[in-house]
Parts: structure tokens; sequence; C-alpha cells
């Protein structure tokens, strides 16, 4: 009688989670659908670092065209900890970030389903990264995503990663396959506004820290930072919440 109550239990919560928050069944992934691995090229005609900002502010990783890049944030599921907005933690389950789709998907029995309201989640937590579902705004458009946090506090500085499929026109671009374009772009959380991009130049992040314009300049330059490297721009923000 014991187990049958811990079954009910289980199947009950199963179902008020599936009821609130929502999930959706990710079909088989095949090459019609949705790639695993794909050929990725980001980088412009005759870029040789492994990184470079590209007009609109964002970082882009180099890999070679021809080369296979992952669809997913990392290739294995790594459990973790889902803290919804109603206070509900649920934990014990493995997750993926399929970047391509924009979903988070987790194991539940033999299938794989992801989050279908998104909006109803407060934190993902695995691998040692958190996320976000958060609304931002570029180009004047006012969207959602997930969002990597890479700094907590009163100015959180979040991570939105985006693959792209970029048709190629032979006669313009001169090269020879499509491609997928893999782009991470760094975003400001403030005052719980919608979070919006951080330019990656120092002129840019003084104007977006422009309340503390003067102490971040001279952090800046006492510390020899360069704003278009990750680390620094942490150190930035982490700094910004100090003052």
């Amino acid at each position: 009688m014991k187990t049958i109550y811990l079954l009910l239990a289980f199947f009950l919560f199963f179902s008020l989670f599936t009821d609130a928050q929502g999930v959706q069944k990710v079909p088989n992934q095949n090459k019609s659908t949705e790639p695993t691995r794909a050929n990725i090229l980001i980088a412009p005609s005759g870029a040789t670092n492994d990184q470079y900002i590209s007009d609109g502010g964002s970082l882009v990783n180099f890999i070679s065209l021809g080369s296979e890049g992952n669809m997913y944030l990392i290739d294995e599921w790594k459990e973790g900890e889902t803290i919804l907005k109603d206070g509900s933690i649920l934990q014990g389950r493995e997750y993926r970030y399929n970047i391509y789709a924009q979903q988070m998907q987790f194991i539940h029995g033999e299938d794989t389903l992801a989050f279908a309201v998104p909006e109803e989640l407060q934190t993902i937590t695995f691998d040692g990264r958190t996320f976000i579902y958060y609304p931002y705004k570029e180009n004047n458009e006012r969207k959602k995503s997930y969002f990597e946090v890479l700094t907590d506090g009163p100015c959180q500085l979040v991570l939105r990663r985006e693959i792209t499929y970029h048709f190629i026109d032979t006669e313009n671009d001169g090269l020879e396959n499509d491609v997928y374009i893999l782009e991470r772009k760094y975003f400001i959380v403030k005052d719980h506004q919608d979070a919006f991009i951080i330019p990656l130049n120092k002129k840019g992040v003084l104007s977006i820290l422009g309340d503390k314009e003067e102490e971040i300049s001279a952090f800046i330059r006492s510390s020899n930072l360069r704003v278009k490297n990750e680390d620094n721009l942490i150190k930035i923000i982490e700094y910004y919440n100090t003052l």
C-alpha cells in the first residue's frame, strides 16, 4: 500500500508540473529537421583570431569552414536543478541546452522533453551554469530567450547564444557550402527591465554604466582591461556592483 501511495504521489506531482509548467516532446532529430552537428563558419574573410567582434558588438567564435560544430552547449546530459517562479524546486533531472532550437531539454523516462512555457522558469542550473528565460530588446524589437547568467547582483551580465543557418550566395560570398553561424551576445539586466545589449567597446560600456562612468573608466584603465574579453567584462560588471 505504501508503494501505491508513493506512485500516486509521483504521478500527481508530475501531472501538476506538466499542467503548470507545460512540456513538449522533442521529436527524434535527423538531418531533415534539426542538425546536432554541422559545418560552422564564423569569421569574416581573412580573420585569423579565435574570436572577433562583429559590427553589431557580438562576440563570434571562429571555426574554420568545414569543421564540425555542436548544436548543443555541451554534448552530455548534465544533472541539474530547476526553480519555478512559484517557488517549486525540481531536482534529479538531466538537462542540455539546444542552442539551435533555443530549447532547454530534459529527460523523463525514455522521452526527451522541452519546457513549453519557459516564462514560468526562475532559473535552471546545471554543469556549473545558471540560465534564465528573460525578455530582451534588440533592433527595436522585443523578444524572449535563454541567457546564461555570468554575474549576479543589481546589474547582471548575461550571455545569449544563437546558431543561425546562413545560405551562401556563391556570387557574393565566394563560399561553396551553406553554413551555420554561432554568435554570443552580451546583455545587461538592470532594475527588472528588459535586457539590453552591451557594445563590446570601452565607449559603449561606459555609456551603459554611465551613472558610474568615472569610476568604471578609472578601473578599466588601472586594471588594463580589454572589454572585448569576457573575463574582463565580468570583472567590470562585478566592480560596478560594488560601487
